[in-house]
């Protein structure tokens, strides 16, 4: 292997899909690239955890660069249970991470294969949608971005156990950094031995 580059984001550093492999590049040691579809092993296993690594990422935290709010479209009444409206949830969400009446007050709700039940007569919604622009997200996005494409890859780039939890450990502590400085985040809250990017939430 020819000399390897360490990179590192900086708050002036644009954040675009080509650092944001070059820095999961470094993370598994290997050199970086000039263009993402280059035709090496490292870059096919990225590539094929791009878009679940992203999407998870986005799922775990209100982050502003990728919320919308919308008021939701009513279908129908509903006769089952103990909500009585039915809702169309918005095709591109990944993630409710608040729901609304026309004054602003939180309501009671439940999310079924349809779309989302409820007793108000207009809702609205403050949801995280698949964002795939890289120029939107910020420093501490794209690192958290770029650690975890390295901790999907690095079992089979690595071939290291202790390597790999390095990475997950590393991939944690930057997703918390990140999610600390989502204005206006949740109140969840994380830690290293985090599983979020093991699996996404079903609905």
């Amino acid at each position: 292997m020819g000399v390897f580059f360490l990179l590192r984001y900086n708050e002036s550093m644009p954040t675009s899909k080509l650092n944001v492999f070059n820095r999961a590049l470094a993370e598994l040691q290997q050199e970086p690239v000039i263009d993402v579809n280059s035709h090496t092993p490292e870059l096919a296993k990225l590539r094929s955890a791009e878009e679940m690594t992203r999407q998870a990422l986005l799922q775990s935290q209100r982050w502003d660069f990728a919320t919308k709010r919308t008021e939701l479209t009513y279908i129908s009444d509903y006769t089952f249970g103990e909500y009585t409206k039915l809702f169309a949830l918005p095709n591109d969400y990944l993630e409710i991470w608040r729901v609304y009446d026309i004054d602003g007050q939180d309501i009671d709700y439940a999310k079924i294969s349809d779309g989302l039940i409820c007793d108000a007569s207009r809702v609205f919604v403050e949801y995280v949608f698949d964002e795939t622009d890289y120029s939107k997200y910020d420093a501490t996005f794209g690192e958290a971005f770029a650690l975890a494409l390295a901790h999907r890859a690095s079992k089979p780039v690595l071939y290291s156990d202790s390597k790999t939890d390095y990475i997950a450990k590393a991939a944690a502590k930057q997703q918390a950094i990140a999610a600390s400085k989502a204005v206006g985040r949740s109140p969840r809250t994380w830690s290293q031995s985090t599983t979020w990017l093991d699996g996404r939430n079903n609905y």
